[in-house]
């Protein structure tokens, strides 16, 4: 932990996000890795299991001196609280981030949407934020960067449902849950395999929504970034469209997309950005003509 790899930690942690931040400019490659593996070590240890949550409380206090200037001596925490610095990110978005950890450590289902928006704020809406910061957008993408944590998230949460039900816990409201009549995960006859379908339906269409918000805010994303954020954008509303069309597929693979298919977004939001740049110089050749 002294001297990581940043790129190598994302790597292992995500192929997904990994292959999508390579498509960012390398000037802000190197910020996005130190983000993601900061984000992720502090999550790993409230993950695993068992929790490793004395840990965990000693690089949040670690963390937390060093950003009022007292390093750490630990690298993935002192070069965090330098990007935290360097990018002005607000302390209150890091303890908004702790408090949904913990959130997540003490509790094993969320009573209803709003419960589990209060956690899904920290883990997932504070990334899109931090995530603007670093990319140095104004505060008027907030919004929109929000909402694209927050659909990432729930995609995540459907993707996860029988990894979850294993460990014994859910991030599906209960109230919901109640409403289709689902009491116990996976779902044991067709009846509860139709009524498990229609809430995963349900549930897409919230996400379908919030996908959509944040999509609306891309054009305020230099042309340089975009081709990152939306090609990470489609792989993950693909996962959640897959899931969609076939929910039983959840307690049968985890869903994930293949390089191929990382690949072709990839080409196809390049093609698209350069055709953008393209129509917007073309005032500029006209006039200067």
């Amino acid at each position: 932990m002294e001297n990581p790899n940043y790129a190598e930690i994302t790597k292992k942690a995500s192929r997904t996000f990994y292959l999508s931040t390579l498509l960012f400019p390398k000037k802000l490659r190197g910020d996005v890795f130190v983000l993601y593996s900061y984000l992720r070590m502090m999550d790993d240890m409230i993950d695993s299991v068992p929790s490793e949550y004395l840990t965990y409380e000693q690089y949040k206090a670690l963390t937390l001196a060093a950003l009022h200037g007292k390093p750490s001596g630990i690298q993935l925490i002192d070069g965090f609280a330098l990007l935290v610095e360097k990018k002005n990110i607000p302390e209150t978005w890091v303890h908004s981030f702790y408090s949904s950890l913990e959130l997540d450590y003490k509790s094993k289902t969320y009573a209803d949407f709003t419960d589990l928006e209060e956690f899904v704020y920290g883990v997932a809406e504070v990334v899109g934020l931090m995530m603007a910061k670093v990319m140095g957008l104004p505060d008027t993408s907030h919004p929109t960067a929000q909402a694209l944590g927050k659909s990432m998230q729930l995609i995540n949460i459907l993707r996860d449902i029988d990894e979850d039900a294993r460990l014994g816990r859910t991030y599906l409201p209960q109230d919901e849950l109640a409403r289709f009549s689902i009491s116990h995960l996976p779902p044991t006859n067709p009846t509860e395999e139709s009524h498990f379908i229609d809430f995963i339906r349900f549930q897409f269409q919230r996400i379908n929504e919030i996908h959509a918000e944040a999509e609306s805010g891309f054009e305020s994303i230099p042309v340089s970034s975009r081709v990152a954020i939306q090609t990470a954008s489609d792989v993950y509303y693909s996962i959640g469209k897959t899931i969609a069309d076939d929910p039983l597929i959840v307690f049968k693979q985890k869903v994930r997309p293949s390089l191929l298919r990382i690949l072709m977004y990839a080409l196809q939001n390049y093609i698209r950005v350069q055709w953008a740049k393209y129509h917007q110089s073309r005032p500029a050749l006209l006039n200067s003509k």
